[in-house]
């Protein structure tokens, strides 16, 4: 890209320093940085590859399940919503025994069976209710 001035009614080139050159080039070179940093470029959604999340966000809540006031992990990775068995037998919630016959994979890479699943468990959080499913352990 050339630059023009106009003198005296003159075009030419313009007749900068080796340092005004310096600080346009360095400048531009801070503009391309800045563009490169702090402008987001449009990204394309493809629908036939799934997102992969490189980080998963968990977070401690107070909430209800029923009239009982529990503090919850809301894990956003989590395949499964679990309810210890304890839990389930304090609240008398019924279970299906239909989800007995998964398994699950511990931390340390042992296996530990399901009790079954409880439907439609009225939830509070925020003040806001809704009913969810759980699986039992």
């Amino acid at each position: 890209m050339h630059e023009f001035i106009v003198n005296s009614g003159k075009a030419g080139l313009p007749s900068a320093s080796m340092e005004e050159l310096h600080e346009m080039s360095y400048q531009s070179m801070l503009e391309e940085e800045y563009r490169h940093q702090y402008t987001f470029p449009l990204k394309e959604v493809n629908l036939a590859q799934p997102h992969e999340y490189r980080a998963m966000v968990t977070a401690h809540l107070n909430g209800q399940i029923g009239e009982q006031e529990y503090m919850m992990l809301v894990d956003s990775g989590s395949e499964l919503n679990i309810m210890m068995l304890h839990q389930v037998q304090e609240l008398a919630l019924p279970i299906d025994d239909s989800g007995n016959s998964w398994t699950l994979k511990g931390i340390l890479g042992h296996m530990m069976g399901l009790e079954g699943i409880c439907w439609n468990v009225p939830v509070k959080i925020g003040g806001i209710e809704f009913l969810h499913n759980f699986f039992v352990m």
